[in-house]
């Protein structure tokens, strides 16, 4: 019994070891450049000794995704649960406040471009079997849930609109700059009809333009 739960352990061990190696050489190298054989030679084993606890770099991706997700998840957590107990400023303001302290710093995290690459690499079909409901079940909806909630207040302090709902506001505006970041962390300057310095800008004016839609009329 004992040694069977020391193989579990060091399995465990091993398969945490690759999954830190391999996130960071698809955040250094993005997940379009990086290479099994790159990854395998961070970890000190072979490609076959890799295949063995992921299937292939697909599998790999997905598992690295998941722990990502699952810090951004606390990091927002640790941000909106105060912003919710704190009715001493209008909600509208503090939807702002928790946008600006979470999805438009994530752009700067290194894990950023790999995120997008391969949200935009991998087609659905790609994804493993139940994947979705694996990642709603992990991750929970916990933050989504909470966000509404604070949209919800403003809609009660007249700082928000309502009319429309407050899961379809933080749809647009969540849904909206993370598209946007995306786009610019892939293609930056490449943007069509953008100048260098408008690129730095966009997202947050972008930004600033959701709230303004966000806010109730006066």
């Amino acid at each position: 019994m004992a040694k069977a739960q020391r193989m579990v352990y060091q399995t465990e061990e091993t398969r945490q070891h690759i999954l830190a190696c391999a996130e960071k050489i698809f955040t250094e190298r993005g997940f379009f450049d990086a290479q099994m054989k790159d990854i395998a030679e961070s970890v000190g084993m072979s490609r076959h000794t890799i295949y063995r606890y992921y299937q292939d770099k697909f599998d790999l991706g997905f598992a690295i995704l998941e722990s990502v997700l699952l810090r951004w998840r606390d990091q927002n957590l640790s941000v909106i649960r105060p912003l919710l107990s704190d009715r001493t400023t209008a909600a509208l303001s503090r939807v702002d406040r928790l946008i600006r302290s979470t999805i438009m710093v994530r752009q700067e995290d290194a894990q950023f471009r790999f995120v997008a690459q391969f949200d935009t690499f991998v087609s659905s079909d790609r994804a493993p079997v139940n994947f979705r409901e694996h990642l709603e079940e992990s991750i929970g909806l916990e933050v989504f849930v909470l966000m509404e909630e604070l949209v919800r207040q403003g809609q009660a302090d007249g700082s928000i609109r309502t009319d429309k709902s407050a899961r379809l506001l933080i749809l647009v505006l969540t849904e909206s700059l993370v598209a946007l970041q995306h786009r610019l962390v892939l293609r930056g300057n490449q943007i069509i009809q953008l100048e260098s310095d408008e690129v730095e800008h966009l997202a947050e004016e972008s930004l600033d333009m959701l709230i303004s839609g966000l806010a109730a009329k006066q």
